[in-house]
């Protein structure tokens, strides 16, 4: 948390002893700690983003383009999901009204999972 609000301070790059200048440890490690600290943070934000996306007034292709953008960005932060997670985000994510509940019941009960590019294909069918 110290990393989040300011209170541990990045400490000099370099230290010096007997006149010789030297890389800090400290600042290395410090550095390493507030990459894994950035890298959690916009985990977390992908992914809440990711899980709560819905189609809303967005074409279906509009939909899809943006969460497969959301699912594209994860590897940026060494960061991935399974294909049948983005296919839950993307079912989860479609209005509950009848034009999509046939789609959702047929993909959701099959006996083996869709992929999200059949999911895609499907729905762009549908639509």
């Amino acid at each position: 948390m110290g990393h989040v609000d300011g209170t541990i301070a990045l400490p000099p790059k370099t230290i010096t002893n007997d006149n010789e200048i030297t890389c800090n440890p400290v600042y290395t490690e410090w550095v390493k700690k507030d990459q894994f600290v950035i890298s959690c943070l916009k985990l977390a934000l992908l992914h809440d983003k990711l899980q709560s996306l819905s189609k809303g007034t967005m074409s279906i292709e509009e939909y899809l383009t943006k969460i497969k953008s959301i699912y594209d960005n994860l590897p940026t932060i060494n960061h991935s999901i399974s294909d049948s997670e983005l296919v839950t985000c993307t079912l989860n994510g479609l209005p509950n009204i009848i034009e999509y509940q046939p789609v959702a019941f047929a993909i959701e009960n099959r006996n083996n999972p869709i992929s999200f590019n059949d999911l895609k294909a499907r729905l762009l069918v549908h639509e």
